[in-house]
């Protein structure tokens, strides 16, 4: 397994870039907010982007949630794939336990709801994750666990409750974790995403109370089996 840097637990987090932070620390215990520090005090911002630069050339830990079978996750890794193909292989193995006229309409809903080129574009081909567990606690992660098939076949299916219940049988909660370098994963939300979830980690060390920041990525390319790290049930 690749060297990998945990942003949630610090380690492998450089010893000298996190005792810059130790400065702060009254200012962590202080204040549960991060973004706040930061506009108070620029020297903190320096220290994100240090981090950030640092994980930059390096592994960094993933969190991937879904409802699956976990020795496929083992032998195949997490795919990328298109949401055609995601939706084609979930027919294939499990067509069986729907009905013809489910069957229909779950086609019928599938092909509305992603026939437009934004719906597509925002996942196909992308391995979602986020840096931290927030997402078990904040229940962010509570539909990708419940549902097999991921947003990619559930979505559309919202409010049927005979068809989701369905899905909530097939396969398991899962927690994947896995490394990837950190230069191949895109993230939305804030600028050096590796330096603020270290450094809010860090806060949340100094400071219990303090608010968890925790990024939203996808990688392209998908993550393939020597690079998963645990698979876990949840």
């Amino acid at each position: 397994m690749k060297k990998t840097i945990h942003l949630d637990s610090l380690e492998g987090v450089p010893e000298k870039l996190l005792a810059q932070l130790g400065k702060y620390d009254t200012l962590f215990e202080a204040h549960p907010s991060l973004e706040h520090l930061i506009a108070r005090e620029p020297g903190i911002g320096v220290i994100i982007g240090d981090i950030n630069s640092y994980c930059e050339t390096k592994y960094i830990k993933g969190y991937h949630y879904t409802r699956a079978t976990p020795s496929e996750i083992l032998q195949h890794g997490l795919l990328s794939r298109s949401g055609d193909e995601i939706r084609n292989t979930f027919l294939e193995h499990y067509g069986e336990r729907f009905s013809t006229e489910e069957l229909l309409y779950m086609k019928e809903q599938w092909d509305i709801y992603f026939r437009g080129a934004h719906q597509r574009q925002a996942r196909d081909y992308r391995v979602f994750f986020n840096t931290t567990t927030s997402a078990l606690n904040n229940r962010d992660a509570e539909l990708l666990l419940n549902y097999y098939g991921g947003e990619q076949v559930h979505r559309p299916l919202d409010g049927k409750e005979h068809l989701l219940g369905k899905l909530s049988l097939i396969g398991s909660p899962l927690m994947v974790s896995f490394s990837v370098r950190a230069s191949e994963a895109q993230t939305y939300g804030p600028d050096d995403p590796w330096g603020m979830t270290a450094v809010s980690s860090y806060h949340r060390l100094i400071n219990p109370e303090a608010h968890q920041v925790y990024i939203d990525g996808y990688v392209a390319n998908g993550i393939g089996p020597d690079d998963i790290i645990e698979v876990r049930s949840v």
